[in-house]
């Protein structure tokens, strides 16, 4: 149980008594104190009444806004005070205790204590659920721009002034989840890479320099099955040596089945390439796509694989979704 304190015009209300108390339980100098109650104490007030003013009298409480003293007397009041709760703190308390205090003091009982100056007042572990309103504010204010008409330039400064900079004011008092934090970096990604939260596209995956790595190495639509180049460098010589290793251990996501070989690319889960069920690899199209597997209906042409094929192989390749256009390209997972 918490009990929430509205601490509007709080310099106003700080009595001087607690504030001396305060410094007393800090340990504060006695003559140190005494020159700090006395710039406090020794003021008087008057009061503008109908156009007059009354006259001055001595408060009790309150200590003056604008004086350089005043912000670190509160601070160290707010301390103390919260200190003074935690002590009287007692996990053996009546479960009534509650609804006691809120009819005794007519407080309103809540489960949750809201917002402060934009963030939760949490008394449980911070998840991504408790902070997914800054993922959805994120996303709100991508709906005012138009990312077509911003070039790349201005969607990579929007993204690191505005975007990246919301969660900043929440990180001051909150430790934030990992995943609050991989969820807007995928969103500024897409923005400053032309997509959207529908339609992802990979960053600079037609660019000059990798068209000229692809030829320069051989690559075209598929990973090759070999990287090695007698004039490579000492690190992709070492890379080469692990490459058909790695090659092994990939699985294709089919996609469109434009870009996966339908007999050399692993792409069916817990299989080796289908090359190695076929005697006879003389008059086998070992370049062809799986897309060239499929009927003009969208099915599977069975009859052409039953030719080389055994029957727990096709029926393997019956449980899986034939490639289809909309599907896009193709992925690839570790196996």
């Amino acid at each position: 149980m918490a009990i929430k304190l509205d601490l509007e015009k709080a310099y106003d209300r700080i009595s001087w008594d607690f504030i001396e108390v305060t410094l007393v339980a800090i340990g504060i100098l006695e003559f140190l104190r005494k020159v700090i109650m006395d710039a406090i104490s020794l003021s008087t007030t008057q009061i503008l009444w109908n156009g007059a003013l009354s006259q001055s009298f001595k408060p009790l409480r309150g200590i003056r806004q604008g004086c350089p003293l005043s912000p670190y007397l509160f601070v160290v009041c707010m301390e103390w005070l919260g200190h003074i709760i935690r002590s009287e703190i007692s996990s053996g308390v009546e479960d009534n205790l509650c609804d006691q205090i809120s009819h005794f003091f007519g407080l309103q009982k809540v489960s949750n204590l809201g917002r402060y100056l934009g963030v939760p007042l949490l008394h449980d572990r911070v998840t991504k659920s408790t902070l997914n309103f800054v993922v959805d504010k994120v996303r709100c204010k991508l709906q005012n721009w138009e990312t077509r008409k911003l070039s790349f330039a201005g969607r990579v400064t929007l993204a690191k002034s505005v975007l990246l900079t919301i969660p900043n004011y929440f990180m001051q008092s909150l430790l934030v989840p990992k995943g609050v934090c991989d969820e807007i970096e995928k969103i500024a990604r897409q923005f400053i890479w032309g997509g959207s939260m529908g339609n992802p596209r990979t960053a600079l995956k037609d660019t000059l320099w990798l068209r000229v790595l692809r030829s320069k190495y051989g690559w075209k639509n598929q990973l090759p099955d070999s990287i090695h180049r007698s004039n490579c460098s000492h690190l992709w010589h070492s890379l080469s040596k692990v490459w058909p290793l790695l090659c092994k251990n990939l699985l294709w996501s089919i996609g469109d089945g434009s870009s996966i070989r339908g007999w050399k690319d692993v792409w069916i889960p817990n299989v080796s390439p289908l090359l190695h069920y076929v005697s006879d690899h003389s008059s086998l199209g070992l370049e062809c796509s799986l897309r060239e597997w499929v009927l003009p209906d969208g099915t599977w042409n069975f009859d052409l694989l039953r030719l080389w094929l055994p029957d727990d192989m096709i029926k393997r390749i019956a449980s899986i979704p034939p490639p289809h256009p909309n599907r896009g390209r193709f992925r690839v997972l570790c196996l």
